[in-house]
């Protein structure tokens, strides 16, 4: 075990959401229970009030002020309770937040390339939450969503989440809710290092080195951050459940990949029944040495060592992650009432993932249009899409003395893909903030500018050259010399090499690699400047008769502009390479937005009435591309008495697309559809789809009668949704309009003065967002256009006019449905006395979603069967969740015990095969699981349990020793449920969640850790 310093252990999110004690003013915490905790400071003196307003902003509210009740649940994970996680990352901390759902992706995906950290309150969604950096906006990549790796958890001194919708206050994007990260402001210099490693098996080790210093003076201060972390990559080889690679199953042996050894799998374009490998160790020129191949139909089987192979030691289970974060920041007190502010940031991560080799096929596509082109052959000669057999005049063709061309297909170990991305964040924010008086009336400004980009470069070698794989699978011969070489005698194509897919040595030669190995590049990035001023303060006070509470205000106004692009290789472009075509896409769009808050203390230090505010905003939004939107909110906070308080809120939000979803280009993708007009499984039983099928319809052509799907092979579909032969495109959409929403909640914080140390809150919520921006299905374009008629959707395909068959179908972004999530949020805390042997406390944070309701196509079915299952877009929606915490300390130690909780989860059962009744039990044969009728697999509720125990040593450093899943718990597995979630990003994101039959977001191992912090000076 290689553990180097390190500290803290764990006290759960629920520490960080524990209530501060009686006497702390609520101004100076934004936790649940707080607000109720302290008694409302008695009115001011009028000579008082310029004390009185020198407050802080809260989030959730941009008046600045400390005589304000927050009305919207807020939770704050303190400094402490920070430095008691075990985890390094910013985004694992927060995974373990109940109301932090799933983002719908993770770094569990190298086939998705997800190598960010993300946030998605509610489990709507990262693009649906609002990161902030010290009540900034903060930036994000081009799908609209922070990634939260580029952010060093060293840096950070606490983190507000605010879970309630907050468009009018913050502006696009705070649909969910709000996350507001606080940065340290330091005087002195500190060290602060951690190492952790999987115990047992000592892999996946992470580290941290941060050095932050700073200096107050007079006049101002300044602070800097320096972190270096380290994220060791874990290979699937490593992990108990992905040690048999991609789409296996532990233990058996029977779920590993296809060998590399080539199958023929038709001839002359004619499928074989039963596909032939070539053995081992033999010479596959002769068609004799071949066997029926065994690949996924027999098991046990002689040939497994020939056709079988796991690929667990080439394939990525999470990447390694090299993070460089440096950071600057200052004020400087001009005058009196005027500082000047800077904050900069630098920060770079670097990841690398992979993937395996790619699957060279006689169903790898090229684009035969640019393919003709790039070999200088007729236009048109190669088709719209040009698919890879080896001629019969291949020198390695088993079946060249009969003339065939054969189909093949040969699973690739090496080159290996290898997925090298490149993240870097930069920017800076500078301004000026001051206040002064009008009369009694005291008013804060700021001012200020800011700029931010993030860049993600991707790229690496593993890909294969499609101009190169033409001519390596066309005519070959011996030479002269006994070299194999590709062409005709007299006609000699230099520099290629021939494939050979029938090798008895299996895979490829070196040279074979050399020749066909293509390395890609993708460069996006996104850009985000902004023109911010704003101005709060009071107006007046109202009469003696109503307490004297001074009503307040905020105004402010801003200009951001948004830009950002991907631009793929050339090759990727064309389509001549094995990474699926994606066009480039660039785009841009400006926002002008003036709000206003107005805080009213209706009602104060009355009997029966301790407090009674009222809160409303107003924001209004131009944006260059769609125009104008309004968002409103209104709260209200009573206190009846001091133990008590009540709350609740009401607002409208807004989502904008994100440069992807709005300029991100087009990409290529083989969709599985139904053909409406497919006479088996299509719906040419309803007359009118059979009318507008047969004598064509919205510009699109006419089927004939008896009109079927093809396949690849060009013979009809044997079942409904059947993968293209030909690629559709995935594109974004400039005309998109926003996502709107609104926002419910009322709560409690009870805090009684009868039962000292004891806190609790409760809060409803509900969120409704409609015209979501969402990706449609092939099969909805086709319906709505042939069942509902809706032209528009018929302008999105063509139709071959040789075969009829769908082609160059577009699945444009587009508006359409809605999500409806209501819930329950449930905070307790409850700190003991004193006692001879410590001070003790425990405290509990749960979420608890009632319902939710979703509808994918607007007039479409509404379902609401998703909670308890992996929804295919949000990823697992979990009933409850809790966090529990229990903490003792005594002088200078001090111990945490965590319980994270998670509630069941259930898919559908996996078919019939007794290899798969240990992993899989059909718990409930007659349940229905998403509306499919197939029975109850349920993956029952479970806890993972965490242990730290610190000391504060005398020479002013802390060392903390943990470990998170002490008891090396292991969650049940998910036959298809992870693998099904495709994620919430397009049209060009790299969607993902999992390859592996194991939740991600579940513990899946013992993490020892050891943490050390020391002040230098």
């Amino acid at each position: 075990m290689a553990l180097v310093w390190g500290s803290c252990g764990f006290a759960t999110i629920a520490a960080a959401q524990t209530a501060t004690s009686t006497q702390q003013p609520p101004a100076n915490t934004s936790q649940p229970g707080a607000q109720a905790q302290s008694a409302t400071p008695a009115p001011a003196p009028a000579n008082n009030k310029t004390v009185t307003l020198q407050g802080i902003t809260v989030t959730g509210s941009l008046i600045r002020s400390v005589d304000v009740e927050t009305a919207q649940p807020v939770t704050e994970l303190s400094h402490e309770a920070l430095q008691q996680q075990g985890f390094v990352s910013v985004g694992s901390i927060l995974q373990n937040v109940p109301s932090v759902g799933s983002s719908g992706t993770s770094d569990n995906s190298s086939l998705g390339g997800i190598v960010g950290q993300y946030a998605s309150l509610r489990g709507l969604g990262a693009p649906r939450t609002l990161i902030l950096v010290d009540g900034e906006r903060y930036t994000t990549d081009i799908f609209g969503q922070t990634d939260l790796s580029t952010i060093p958890s060293s840096l950070i001194d606490s983190v507000d989440i605010l879970q309630d919708g907050a468009s009018s206050i913050y502006g696009s994007d705070a649909i969910a809710g709000v996350i507001n990260i606080h940065t340290k402001s330091v005087e002195g210099l500190y060290l602060d290092t951690y190492n952790s490693t999987y115990s047992p098996g000592n892999y996946g080790k992470q580290s941290q080195f941060s050095l932050t210093g700073g200096h107050k003076f007079s006049r101002g201060s300044f602070t800097f951050n320096a972190t270096v972390q380290n994220i060791n990559q874990i290979l699937s080889s490593e992990a108990w459940f992905s040690k048999n690679g991609y789409f296996s199953f532990p233990n058996m042996p029977a779920t590993v990949g296809p060998s590399d050894y080539g199958t023929i799998t038709g001839v002359n374009g004619t499928p074989l029944s039963a596909p032939l490998t070539v053995n081992m160790g033999q010479n596959g020129q002769d068609i004799a040495n071949y066997h029926v191949n065994t690949f996924g139909v027999q098991y046990p089987t002689p040939y497994y060592a020939n056709d079988y192979y796991n690929s667990a030691g080439l394939e990525t289970l999470q990447p390694d992650n090299r993070l460089r974060s440096y950071t600057l920041k200052g004020d400087f007190k001009v005058t009196d009432h005027i500082t000047a502010k800077f904050t900069g940031t630098y920060n770079t991560n670097d990841a690398t993932d992979y993937i395996g080799g790619y699957p060279v096929s006689s169903l790898t596509p090229a684009n035969g249009a640019n393919l003709a082109k790039a070999l200088g052959l007729p236009a048109g000669s190669l088709g719209t899409v040009w698919f890879p057999s080896l001629s019969p005049n291949s020198y390695y063709n088993p079946l060249a003395s009969a003339g065939d061309s054969v189909q093949f297909s040969l699973p690739l170990q090496e080159p290996n893909r290898v997925d090298n991305n490149n993240l870097k964040q930069e920017g800076f924010r500078t301004g000026l903030e001051g206040d002064f008086t009008l009369g009694e009336n005291e008013f804060n400004w700021d001012a200020n500018y800011s700029d931010y980009r993030y860049i993600q470069d991707s790229g690496g070698p593993g890909n294969l050259n499609l101009v190169h794989l033409y001519d390596a699978v066309g005519p070959s011969f011996m030479n002269a010399s006994g070299q194999v070489v590709c062409g005709t005698p007299g006609n000699v194509i230099a520099g290629c090499v021939p494939l050979n897919p029938f090798s008895g040595q299996g895979g490829l030669t070196p040279a074979e690699i050399n020749y066909l190995n293509y390395t890609f590049f993708t460069h996006s990035w996104s850009q985000q400047r902004e023109v911010k001023t704003d101005l709060s303060g009071d107006m007046f006070t109202l009469p003696q008769s109503l307490g004297q509470g001074d009503a307040t205000f905020a105004i402010g106004a801003d200009h951001r502009d948004v830009s950002g692009g991907v631009t793929p290789d050339s090759y990727t472009q064309q389509g001549l390479n094995t990474n699926l075509q994606q066009n480039p896409g660039e785009g841009s769009y400006g926002i002008n937005e003036a709000y206003a808050e107005v805080n009213l203390p209706l009602l104060k230090d009355l009997t029966g009435a301790q407090l009674l505010d009222f809160d409303v905003s107003h924001r209004l939004s131009h944006y260059t591309n769609f125009g104008t939107t309004n968002n409103n909110s209104y709260k209200l906070s009573y206190k009846p008495i001091d133990d008590l308080l009540v709350r609740a809120s009401y607002g409208t939000g807004f989502r904008a697309g994100s440069i992807s979803n709005l300029y991100g280009g087009t990409m290529q993708s083989f969709t599985s559809y139904t053909d409406p007009c497919d006479v088996n499984f299509g719906y040419t039983s309803n007359p009118v789809v059979e009318q507008r099928c047969l004598n064509g319809f919205a510009n699109l052509p006419a089927v004939g009668p008896g009109f079927t799907q093809l396949n690849t092979n060009g013979v009809p579909v044997t079942s409904p949704n059947s993968t293209s032969t030909t690629p559709f495109y995935t594109g974004a959409n400039p005309n998109l309009k926003p996502e709107t929403s609104k926002n419910f909640t009322a709560g409690i914080v009870y805090s009684p003065s009868w039962f000292t140390g004891f806190n609790i809150t409760a809060d409803y919520y509900r969120i409704r967002v409609d015209n979501v921006i969402t990706l449609p299905s092939a099969n909805s374009i086709l319906d709505n256009c042939y069942i509902l008629g809706e032209a528009q959707e018929c302008a999105q395909f063509q139709r071959s006019a040789t075969n009829g068959q769908v082609i160059n179908l577009l699945q444009a972004v587009i508006n359409e449905g809605f999500i409806d999530e209501h819930g329950a949020d449930l905070t307790m805390s409850y700190l003991f006395p004193d006692t001879p042997v410590g001070k003790f406390k425990i405290d509990t944070n749960a979420t608890y979603i009632a319902e939710l309701r979703e509808q994918d196509v607007t007039g479409g079915p509404v379902v609401d069967y998703n909670i308890g299952t992996y929804d295919p877009i949000l990823g697992p929606v979990w009933r409850f969740r809790d966090t529990t915490n229990i903490n003792w300390s005594w002088k200078d130690f001090s111990a945490t015990w965590t319980i994270r909780y998670f509630s069941p989860l259930s898919e559908s059962c996996r078919p019939d095969v007794p290899e798969l009744d240990e992993y899989f039990p059909c718990t409930n044969p007659n349940g229905n699981v998403q509306g499919q009728e197939s029975g109850q697999y349920r993956q029952g509720a479970l806890a993972f349990n965490d242990l730290q125990l610190s000391w504060k040593a005398p020479w002013k450093g802390q060392i903390s020793l943990g470990a998170t899943d002490i008891f090396n718990r292991r969650a049940p597995f998910t036959y298809i449920g992870a693998e099904s979630v495709i994620g919430p990003l397009g049209p060009t994101g790299t969607d993902g969640y999992t390859q592996f039959p194991y939740n991600p977001q579940y513990d899946f191992g013992r993490v020892i850790y050891l943490k050390y912090s020391q002040q230098l000076f």
